[in-house]
């Protein structure tokens, strides 16, 4: 896990997006939106007046994983908007399960929990995500408060 990302590095991140963005917008008279979705291994990134070349999704994967903090996990989905005067906004959620283009597999679930440890009550948030994910049962492996395995059994 790299370090957690500050304040003003956040922001620099975001800059480089939007400078990005701005780039590969196709109308610079409308706004250019950009939509990442991300779950373990899991990556959906979709452009709206925007192409979304690779350099786009490793800039929100940085700051995803920069903006992560032990208690609240991070978030799995974003939206960058630029508007046309070069201002932006940013926006993520932190307990949605995203609306996925091409659902990932249950898989990504506990691969998510094993990169982005979070205490007790969003763990039991993402198995919630988990469970409605899978066929059959989710088993869940803990030792030590740390995410084990993929194969999930609850032990004492």
């Amino acid at each position: 896990m790299e370090q957690r990302l500050s304040p003003d590095e956040q922001r620099a991140l975001l800059v480089q997006l939007g400078k990005l963005v701005r780039a590969h917008r196709a109308d610079a008279e409308r706004p250019a939106v950009v939509d990442f979705r991300q779950v373990g291994k899991h990556v959906e990134i979709e452009g709206h007046n925007s192409a979304t070349p690779d350099e786009l999704a490793d800039l929100f994967g940085r700051l995803r994983q920069g903006m992560y903090t032990e208690e609240r996990g991070t978030w799995l989905q974003a939206r960058f908007t630029l508007v046309p005067d070069g201002s932006f906004d940013f926006d993520f959620a932190l307990d949605d399960d995203p609306v996925w283009t091409d659902p990932p597999e249950a898989a990504a679930y506990p691969a998510e929990l094993g990169e982005f440890w979070v205490g007790l009550d969003e763990y039991l948030g993402l198995v919630v995500l988990c469970a409605q994910r899978c066929f059959g049962f989710c088993f869940l492996v803990m030792r030590d408060c740390r995410w084990v395995e993929t194969e999930w059994l609850l032990s004492d």
